[in-house]
């Protein structure tokens, strides 16, 4: 994008044809590069979430992370006068995985279920255990998503928020598939949304 957005600006003709002024048709083209350079930050950020060397596996009291993350976004639930409801399984017991990657991931998730909430909402996270791992469902009230963005929602740059870069979901995606895991979306528009990931007791080659 970036390399196309060059070339349509060193073009000759860029100055002398369209239907923008030639200030405004630049300044588009200066905002095309920014938002890559944006982007490839926010890729690299995303990317040192695991380090070169490969995960750092332990095991992880998701109760308890998912409660430091609560805490860690209180002021962002009370500026939306927002409620969370904790409907965690007190029989879990750990699993094995990056705790740094984990805490991250449902991190983006909470973040995302308060900034779709509308004042006043609520949002619940839910733990459970089964025989093949724990399952984490981050569900709110908010507007919902429709099907055509359902089918879209875990590809790389795609975004329902004017404002963001559409990185977060799909780097998440990845990174629990590459711990053994999954990430999916359960959501209908007027019926909120609700985000579940899957993390098995022990990844594979642990």
């Amino acid at each position: 994008i970036d390399v196309t957005a060059q070339c349509i600006a060193e073009s000759p003709q860029s100055d002398t044809t369209g239907p923008f002024p030639d200030d405004a048709f630049q300044n588009s083209l200066r905002q095309i590069h920014d938002q890559v350079l944006d982007a490839r930050n926010a890729i690299d950020k995303y990317l040192r979430i695991t380090d070169a060397s490969g995960p750092m596996i332990k095991g992880i009291k998701i109760n308890r992370l998912l409660s430091d993350l609560i805490e860690l976004l209180d002021w962002e639930v009370q500026h939306k006068q927002a409620t969370i409801i904790k409907a965690f399984d007190d029989d879990l017991v750990n699993f094995r995985s990056d705790p740094t990657t984990v805490r991250h991931i449902l991190q983006n998730l909470i973040h995302n279920a308060i900034e779709a909430i509308p004042q006043h909402g609520q949002i619940t996270i839910q733990t459970r255990g089964e025989k093949e791992g724990v399952w984490i469902t981050v569900s709110d009230n908010g507007p919902g998503i429709s099907e055509a963005d359902r089918q879209r929602i875990f590809e790389p740059l795609f975004s329902t928020k004017a404002r963001s870069l559409g990185l977060g979901l799909s780097v998440s995606k990845s990174i629990i598939e590459k711990l053994g895991g999954s990430l999916s979306l359960e959501s209908s528009p007027g019926e909120g949304a609700a985000f579940t990931a899957f993390f098995p007791y022990r990844i594979p080659h642990d």
